[in-house]
């Protein structure tokens, strides 16, 4: 901040959540969880939760914990079957 300078750490991403290292930031892309480094702008891919969505991520104050919050789409495909079946015609 004192240099007025804002640097690039990836090109793709959403969502950041920094580490209390000030170093390390985790964030969100394609339903996956990544962590890049700021210093060698490492990125590494860490969990992937697919077919769900990964909505958000929340850390806890001592870093030790991370909590998720995911999307899934389920549904149930039924078939019902109503009484005798009739040729309609028309008049």
């Amino acid at each position: 901040m004192a240099t007025e300078q804002l640097e690039r750490l990836t090109d793709f991403g959403e969502r950041p959540s920094w580490l209390r290292d000030s170093r390390r930031l985790l964030f969100i892309h394609q339903d996956k969880l990544y962590l890049v480094d700021g210093q060698t702008k490492r990125v590494e891919e860490l969990l992937s939760v697919a077919p769900h969505g990964l909505q958000s991520i929340t850390l806890s104050r001592d870093n030790r914990q991370l909590f998720l919050s995911l999307s899934t789409t389920e549904a149930d495909v039924w078939l019902a079957s109503f009484g005798e079946q009739r040729e309609l015609t028309s008049r």
